[in-house]
């Protein structure tokens, strides 16, 4: 069974074992069609957030790539859109990451993060604020002095657009802010443009992106 959200949208589904999974867009989550009744195991291509039925008997196992999060029942995100990094953020419970081939498990508390590089299976374990992780879920976007490249690459997911960047220094900019996800990309642009030194100009489906050099923001 395979379940694909396109670009711009969101999708709730609630497995067989009660397990309710968002997927973010982009995203496409894959299980047998007998989920349940040997295993619990499930594919993650994408972002979603994870709110697990427990059962000690039936470990809950998320494939993503080549890191395996194993949960017993808690609620997380996983991310593997993040370019070479596959970022795990635990809300409540408990998950073990491990990456494939490794026999080491690490052990997340909540409202702690484990970002795996891609390239070399690297581990890192962080204390974050889970909310702006899991504030898609309600339509949202939270920012918290977060740099405009990985402001930008979130709306283009979201709104599929392409980015062209005039000024590479630009992307290390960064931007506080609580957005809801309008129709219309360009709200939320002029408000990340009212704030910081940052200018945006959309040509049909590229948005082309400029350090405004004469601001005193």
């Amino acid at each position: 069974q395979t379940v694909t959200v396109p670009a711009g949208q969101r999708a709730q589904i609630t497995l067989a074992d009660g397990t309710k999974v968002w997927l973010n867009s982009e995203s496409t989550l894959s299980y047998r069609s007998d989920f349940g009744r040997r295993d619990r195991d499930v594919e993650l291509d994408g972002e979603a957030y994870f709110e697990v039925s427990k059962n000690t008997n039936k470990p809950f196992l998320v494939i993503a790539e080549d890191v395996q999060v194993k949960v017993y029942g808690t609620t997380f995100n996983i991310n593997t859109l993040l370019g070479n990094q596959i970022q795990t953020t635990l809300v409540k419970g408990s998950v073990g990451i491990r990456v494939q081939d490794s026999s080491q498990e690490y052990i997340l508390k909540p409202s702690q993060q484990a970002i795996v590089q891609k390239t070399d299976g690297d581990i890192t374990i962080r204390d974050v604020d889970t909310t702006p992780y899991t504030a898609w879920t309600e339509g949202i976007f939270l920012f918290d002095n977060e740099r405009l490249e990985t402001i930008l690459d979130k709306l283009a997911l979201w709104y599929d657009v392409e980015l062209f960047y005039q000024n590479e220094s630009v992307k290390n900019v960064c931007f506080t802010g609580y957005l809801k996800r309008y129709d219309n990309i360009d709200i939320i642009l002029n408000a990340i443009e009212s704030t910081v030194s940052a200018t945006f100009h959309i040509k049909e489906r590229t948005i082309i992106i400029n350090k405004n050099e004469y601001t005193n923001r």
